[in-house]
């Protein structure tokens, strides 16, 4: 009777789930945008609005990096721009509508599956308000995850379905959102793995072979269409940095991502290897697989092993590729949004096991998880505001590492703030080993911002502090971009002057510059150019 009570507030409760998401990522609207590789995919789609790139390079372009093919999300970013005429908001609005709708997608999976509406609710919850997706929600950037999440989840509803009905239909209409969440993320190659091993545990395999036969013959559709794409639709492409000894330096990324879930404490704006969650991270890995085998329904305990091989499955090819790295950080919170859709099953298994005998605390305990949650959350975000803030909160958990500052002088010089950006360019120089990577990111953001002025005063004040080959090259270019062309004859005297590489290094940047079709400094390199080679 109590249960038939609670199935009628189902909808109800999946309605309010959404409402509670909107609500609590509501102030991430006016998030700034942080330049760290989100601005990329925003100007990629302001080309293709503006006309500038033509719309079916979506579908035969790679995505960045370069080794990347996901047309879906940039798909979605374009629509983002066109609907928003390029307000940054409707991105993060898009980005939070995801997140809930994955949300009200887990709690129906999780009734579907056998679990009380209650718990569901508030399991669902404990997921749609933990401050560790707060990456993969409140950073443009994650929207492939949070995608790939929210074709899952379509996918996976309705395989269950089709599991009650057995009515193959709704298996083959299941194979177009599995398509959708490869194109989204590549990640998900694995998902129809995933579904066929429930599926052939479910089922015996005597007496449903035919079952079993059709389901992996549709679950091979998506997979046979997004290889037919991958390979003929797709003009160029690099191979993704996989190795092994990525994996050894990343391995610990699975315990600490388990224990930061599982005790929320301390979150970082980016994560930071800390050797205690990953302790209790590898405490968990040891206790999860041991409770499964406490659980009374049989139907449970097969869930309860698949959702643990779900987050295997979708985390462990992340850790042995390298290309989520800025400088010395890394960000795998958006790799971990996916994999931990898996957790909130064996979670809600957990909390049902308990529910009778503690039914009258129930929903007191879990609301003040969930309202606990909720605060954690609202003060991460807060850190979203702005990019300002974003940077400082990881130089204050990173202070001796260089990637924080650098990702500070980013955000400074695209958004126009150029004395903080020579404040912090010229404390990076005083205060960490400047190598030629470092010299790199700091040419880079000041010329791609074609901000030469600036760097000029800036190297012209750093030129004692930096004796290098590249820093000189990079020095004199400012120069010729500048129009300082006097400055260059106070120079020839240095031991760092090389005529030939020097015209080496222009005409490297002349050729960036006929790539990116930025025409109005051809005249002025040309001139630079000349007065060098009579110097």
């Amino acid at each position: 009777m109590a249960e038939n009570m609670l199935e009628r507030f189902k909808h109800p409760a999946a309605i309010l789930i959404l409402i509670t998401v909107v609500a609590i990522y509501a102030p991430l609207w006016n998030s700034d945008v942080f330049y760290l590789f989100d601005h990329q995919y925003i100007e990629s789609a302001s080309k293709v609005v503006q006309g500038d790139t033509p719309f079916t390079r979506v579908f035969s372009q790679a995505y960045y990096p370069d080794f990347y093919y996901r047309p879906v999300t940039a798909l979605s970013y374009i629509v983002d721009y066109f609907a928003g005429s390029g307000n940054i908001a409707t991105f993060h609005i898009t980005n939070i509508l995801l997140h809930g709708f994955v949300c009200v997608g887990l709690f129906y999976l999780l009734c579907m599956l056998g679990i009380i509406v209650e718990v569901s609710f508030w399991c669902t919850l404990i997921f749609a308000l933990h401050p560790i997706h707060m990456n993969a929600v409140g950073w443009i950037a994650g929207r492939a995850d949070l995608l790939a999440g929210f074709f899952a989840m379509i996918s996976l509803l309705l395989f269950i379905s089709y599991l009650r009905t057995k009515k193959i239909y709704i298996l083959i209409i299941a194979t177009l959102p599995i398509l959708f969440s490869l194109l989204a993320k590549e990640q998900m190659i694995l998902l129809p793995a995933i579904m066929f091993l429930y599926l052939g545990v479910r089922l015996k395999f005597k007496q449903n072979f035919h079952i079993l036969l059709w389901g992996a013959i549709v679950l091979s559709i998506p997979l046979f269409l997004y290889s037919v794409l991958r390979v003929f639709g797709i003009t160029s492409e690099g191979a993704p940095p996989i190795s092994l000894w990525n994996g050894f330096r990343n391995v610990h990324e699975i315990p600490e991502t388990i224990a930061r879930f599982f005790v929320p404490i301390q979150q970082y704006t980016l994560p930071v290897a800390d050797y205690v969650q990953v302790l209790t991270g590898c405490s968990f890995l040891i206790i999860l697989p041991l409770l499964g085998f406490f659980l009374y329904k049989k139907n449970h305990v097969i869930t309860f092993f698949i959702a643990l091989i779900w987050f295997f499955t979708f985390f462990l090819p992340g850790i042995f590729a390298a290309p989520m790295v800025f400088g010395e950080l890394r960000y795998f919170d958006c790799r971990s949004y996916v994999p931990l859709m898996g957790f909130i099953f064996p979670l809600a298994t957990m909390f049902e096991l308990f529910y009778d005998k503690i039914r009258q605390f129930a929903s007191p305990i879990a609301l003040t998880v969930v309202g606990g949650l909720a605060v954690l959350m609202i003060f991460q975000g807060m850190q979203y505001e702005k990019g300002e803030h974003f940077w400082h909160s990881v130089i204050e958990a990173t202070p001796t590492q260089c990637a924080g500052y650098q990702g500070l002088l980013q955000y400074n010089v695209n958004t126009g703030r150029m004395q903080q950006a020579d404040t912090t360019a010229k404390y990076i120089v005083q205060h960490f080993t400047v190598t030629d990577t470092i010299i790199n990111s700091i040419t880079d953001v000041y010329y791609k911002k074609e901000a030469f002025r600036s760097a000029a005063a800036l190297f012209n004040d750093l030129q004692q502090s930096l004796q290098n080959e590249k820093f000189f090259d990079a020095m004199m270019l400012s120069f010729i971009l500048s129009g300082n062309f006097g400055q260059l004859h106070f120079y020839t005297d240095s031991p760092f002057f090389d005529k030939t590489r020097l015209l080496k290094a222009v005409d490297t940047f002349g050729n960036q510059l006929r790539m990116n079709k930025k025409t109005s400094l051809y005249q002025q390199l040309f001139i630079g150019r000349r007065i060098v080679s009579e110097l």
